[in-house]
Formats: structure tokens, sequence, C-alpha cells
């Protein structure tokens, strides 16, 4: 019919969905590099242009890539959470129009009738909306209430949801609405927590492109560690208390004060303030500067006047992304909370964005491919 459902990746380009093998599949590179072409009917059929619809089989077990050569047009449905959101764009929003069709409706076109909506007083959870995931794995098994409530006090004072593996749901241990993976929901929270989840790759397929992932298990040879911004190689029953206790030691130092967060950075440096800025109500950052100079402006004897010297990354893979390190101002930048873009020559002031003769010297619009310079007289 060229309908697939339920799908947890989509690509068209041939390359990009190769890169997508390479990464998330145990497929040998020759095995990945021959899938430019599918036996259709008994003969060879070029899939590079076909739509290529990934999705969990076998009950979960195995991820199928589905083609329809034979079909137009091949459409396909996904989960909630699988499409990332894209950045806000004016141009292309008024480039919309929105047109209002009139229709009369009467009771006579109505051929049912909503009796009664009968509501279910169950709370579900909101993973996808949540910035920070707690999930617990196979892990807690040994004290399975003991393991819920401490994920659920490490949830609770970092702002966050419980979430869980399949193998929590399939027990019992957690409703199907806390399920993370390509079974369940598909996450991108800022700060995702891993307590004894091993790290099966439908798991990972699920929350790998959280901002900040933290990992816990006794297995220093689990795979939740290879995708883990922070790993911490231990008993989740003994590790997560401490990290309450800690986190709930830092509010308590902290009361109602502000957190500042001062980054000292070198000219080459980069920071990827992901990472940092749903921690932190200001963060101050300084290229070599004293800690006098620090804390004169954080007490507001100084205002801050400088300009970042590089672009800032919207994330690690933003990094990967880019074209090459030869290529200036091709980097996806990081946009705060208020919309800031944290690109070259970049800076605020008490008053907002810093906009002087220096934003107007040094602005440049990005570089879409390299540039040949001629260097025959640069010694001279």
């Amino acid at each position: 019919t060229g309908l697939c459902a339920d799908c947890t990746h989509l690509d068209v380009d041939m390359g990009i969905y190769k890169d997508f093998l390479k990464e998330n599949s145990t497929l040998a590179p020759e095995r990945i590099d021959a899938t430019s072409h599918a036996m259709v009917l008994g003969e060879k059929h070029d899939v590079s242009r076909d739509l290529k619809m990934t999705r969990p089989a076998f009950g979960g077990h195995l991820m199928a890539s589905i083609i329809c050569p034979r079909f137009r047009p091949a459409m396909a449905t996904v989960r909630p959470g699988v499409m990332k959101k894209a950045a806000f764009d004016q141009a292309k929003a008024d480039a919309c129009e929105i047109i209002k069709p009139n229709f009369e409706l009467t009771e006579a076109d109505m051929q049912t009738e909503v009796v009664e909506v009968v509501k279910a007083a169950k709370k579900l959870v909101d993973l996808i909306g949540a910035d920070v995931v707690v999930s617990v794995g196979r892990g807690i098994s040994k004290d399975v209430e003991g393991g819920i409530k401490l994920a659920e006090e490490l949830a609770e004072v970092l702002g966050g949801v419980v979430g869980g593996s399949r193998a929590t749901i399939d027990s019992g241990w957690l409703s199907a609405d806390h399920q993370v993976g390509q079974t369940g929901k598909t996450v991108h929270p800022k700060i995702y927590v891993a307590l004894g989840i091993s790290g099966a790759i439908q798991h990972k397929a699920g929350m790998q492109d959280s901002e900040c992932i933290i990992a816990v298990n006794k297995n220093d040879t689990a795979p939740i560690f290879e995708i883990a911004d922070y790993g911490i190689c231990g008993d989740l029953f003994k590790v997560t208390p401490l990290l309450v206790e800690a986190i709930k030691a830092a509010k308590a130092a902290a009361g109602s004060k502000p957190v500042v967060v001062l980054m000292n950075m070198s000219a080459s440096g980069a920071m990827v303030f992901s990472e940092v800025e749903p921690l932190a109500d200001a963060i101050l950052v300084g290229y070599d500067v004293g800690d006098e100079a620090f804390l004169k402006t954080v007490i507001g004897e100084h205002e801050p006047s400088g300009l970042l010297v590089a672009q800032m990354p919207a994330s690690m893979e933003a990094v990967e992304a880019q074209t090459g390190e030869d290529l200036p101002r091709d980097l996806e930048c990081y946009v705060d909370a208020d919309g800031n873009v944290y690109d070259f020559a970049y800076g605020l002031n008490w008053s907002g964005k810093i906009d002087d003769q220096r934003v107007k010297t040094y602005s440049a619009a990005p570089l879409t491919e390299c540039q040949n310079i001629d260097f025959k007289y640069a010694n001279q």
C-alpha cells in the first residue's frame, strides 16, 4: 500500500541512511555499503531515492528498514518525539498562508452522536515534554519498590519525571506510559539519568539524543557508558541517595540566591552551553580574565562588554556535523531559553544584546564552501 506505521526513523538520502546504519546497527560495514540496491521480484532495484522507514519488528527485538518500491505515494507515520523541533524561522512563518474555508454544518449532516465521554482518572507521565528524565532498568530487580522510590526522589530534586526501560514495563514494575525506547517514547531531555540500565540498542535509540546523559551501572562495560556524558560505575542503591543528598545540600546552601556560572575560557575554546544553562540563572563568560574582574562584574561594579570570539555549538552532534575545521562559521549555534544565538561576535550587557561598532565590523554571513585564498604576498 505504500504505508508504514509507527516508525522511529525516516531517511531518503542514501548517505545519511548508511551513516544511521553504521551508528545504530550491528551490520558489517561491507554489508551496509551494499544496501544501495534491493531485490524486487527477482530484479535489482535502486533504493537511493526510496523512503527508508525504520520501525521495531518481532516484538521490538530487532529493527527493520522498510521500502515501498512499487507504490506511490510512500507514506509513514512516526512516534511522538522522534522528530526534533526545528528552530523558529520568521521568513518561513511569514511565507505561510492561512486559509479559513467557509462551510456550514447542520445537525442533519452528523451521522454519529457522542453520548458520553469517560476519562480515566489516572495521571500519565509526560516523558516527551520533560526537561529531566530519570529512568530505571533491570538493575532495580533486587528491590523494585526501593529502586523506583529512589528514582522518584532524584527526579523530584531535579524537577523531572520517572521513565523506565522495556524490562521494567514488561515486568509490571512501571506502567507503559513510562517506557523509553523504540517500543516506547523517544525523548530529548536536557538531562537523562539512566539508573541500572545496561543500554540495549532499542533503549539507546529512544534517548541517545538527550543533551546530557548520566549513567549509573555496576557493570563498567555496559553499553550505556558508550553514549553517556558522565558515567558512574557503582551500585545505584548506594550512588542515587548520595546524588539526592548532594543536590539537596547544594540547593540549601544556595537558598534563594541566583546560581551564577563563571566560565573562564581560552580564546580557542568552546563550550556546549546546553549542559549548563538548565542549572544556572546566569552565565558569565570571560577569556583569560582574572577572578577580580569576574567578581566585580557579578556585584555590578563593571558592566559586561565582551563578545564571543567563536561560535558556541548547539550540541556535540553539531560539532561532529561541521563541514570541516577549515570552513569558518559553519557551526549550528546554541540558542538559549531567551532566543539568543551564541554566534561569533555576540554579547550581552545590562541593557541587552550588544550592538556596537565592533559587532557591525565583525558580523558576516556564514560561509557555505571553502574559499581559495592567494597567500602569494602573505609574508611581504
